[in-house]
């Protein structure tokens, strides 16, 4: 009996480790080659409509990375293009948000806005949850899981074949503890992700427009936004319109045309 539940054990840690594996998201790695160097040259020179050339060049073709975005980011800053430059940010955030010289950047172009929208209160552990989300990135929470699951293993391994009381009672509990982290980890790792795939969020990249309260440009305004103001996406169905709504909760339709998906 002893045998057949280690061998199940192990299938499993097998089944975990691939499925990490498939979900971890391989855009931390720094592209490293002839037009990343001279991207990074032209923008050490200050010639930044250059560096955002080669840099929106690379994106085009290789994998992306918070690095390029963040990069991208800083150059169109640099040019005074804060739309574009919170576009960039955010995208570099949703890859890596536990990266404070991202989050510092992007809070700095988003108090360039015009706009001031205060967002709609929550409760407390609805924030604390979502700070602990984006405490690390997708990668980091798939390794969080592997990790815990390896751990949760060994301890139950421990539990069935020593024989010391105390060790085994130590070892009963911090394997749940390790398998609770391991689910945890797995259930953060898969809504980061999912984050990352559905993209719902776009920045406005017009200097301003009409949030209108149907798609169509002869019905009436709810509320003008200007650019970098984040809006999020409820029905993308529409190829020329999207359904949106603010931090603050107010909501209307947007043309396709003044923003940009993050």
């Amino acid at each position: 009996m002893k045998q057949i539940i280690v061998y199940i054990l192990f299938i499993l840690a097998g089944v975990q480790n691939s499925w990490a594996l498939r979900d971890t998201v391989n855009a931390e790695k720094f592209i490293k080659d002839a037009t990343m160097a001279k991207a990074n040259d032209a923008y050490q020179q200050e010639r930044y409509k250059d560096a955002i050339d080669l840099y929106s060049s690379i994106y085009k073709t290789e994998r992306v990375s918070a690095a390029l975005y963040y990069n991208l980011g800083n150059s169109y800053y640099r040019t005074g293009n804060i739309a574009k430059a919170i576009v960039n940010y955010e995208r570099a955030y949703l890859l890596d948000p536990s990266d404070a010289d991202i989050k510092f950047n992007l809070d700095l172009a988003r108090s360039k806005t015009v706009d001031k929208i205060t967002p709609q209160s929550e409760m407390f552990f609805v924030t604390w949850t979502k700070a602990l989300i984006l405490s690390t990135s997708v990668k980091g929470w798939a390794t969080t899981a592997i990790v815990s699951f390896s751990l949760a293993l060994m301890l139950v391994l421990v539990f069935i074949f020593y024989g010391n009381q105390l060790f085994r009672k130590v070892a009963f509990f911090s394997g749940i503890f390790f398998f609770v982290l391991f689910v945890v980890a797995n259930i953060f790792a898969y809504v980061q992700q999912d984050n990352l795939i559905k993209r719902r969020s776009a920045i406005v990249i017009v200097p301003a427009t009409s949030l209108k309260g149907a798609p169509s440009d002869n019905s009436a305004d709810v509320l003008s936004i200007h650019a970098g103001t984040k809006v999020y996406i409820d029905d993308p169905s529409m190829i020329e319109w999207k359904e949106v709504h603010l931090e603050d909760g107010k909501k209307g339709w947007v043309r396709i045309s003044t923003i940009e998906i993050i």
